[in-house]
């Protein structure tokens, strides 16, 4: 599939102020800000072709971030985009399920209607409250502000 033609620019990979981002994560309290978590979404992000911020909304809105006083919080970590349902029915590690997201959100966004909101799209395979893609949208947005200017385009 070509990313490049499913996926709206702004769900295409770009680099990401790592900083910025890692100030929100540290705000939420977020074991994802933390290795091998932070890394491997950026890493495996790229390598799909997908904007990391993306992915941190899903496990924001999903996981709350995953903040480090949950007492699941290291398995919680493992699975942090719900993938196959949920942590609690697919726990596996960081990498498979980043992997997983990434390959659910570029297949689910194969033959989006052009005039059809990306979010609003993926809401109704990605998850079964209606209202999801409201939260997700709202925290990528969020994401995207914690962005630097300065960065420069890939």
């Amino acid at each position: 599939m070509d990313t490049q033609k499913d996926l709206p620019e702004y769900f295409q990979y770009q680099s990401v102020d790592r900083e910025g981002l890692q100030k929100c994560l540290a705000s939420r309290d977020s074991l994802l800000k933390k290795e091998p978590y932070f890394s491997t979404i950026i890493k495996t992000s790229k390598k799909n072709g997908l904007n990391p911020l993306l992915l941190f909304a899903i496990a924001g809105h999903e996981q709350a971030f995953v903040p480090r006083s949950h007492p699941e919080a290291k398995v919680i970590a493992n699975n942090p985009f719900n993938v196959f349902q949920s942590w609690q029915i697919y726990n596996t590690d960081i990498q498979n399920a980043t992997e997983v997201a990434c390959r659910t959100i570029i297949t689910l966004s194969k033959d989006r209607p052009v005039f059809m909101n990306p979010f609003i799209w993926l809401n109704g395979r990605y998850a079964e409250d209606p209202n999801w893609w409201r939260g997700v949208e709202a925290l990528f947005n969020r994401l995207m502000e914690t962005q630097n200017e300065l960065i420069p385009p890939v």
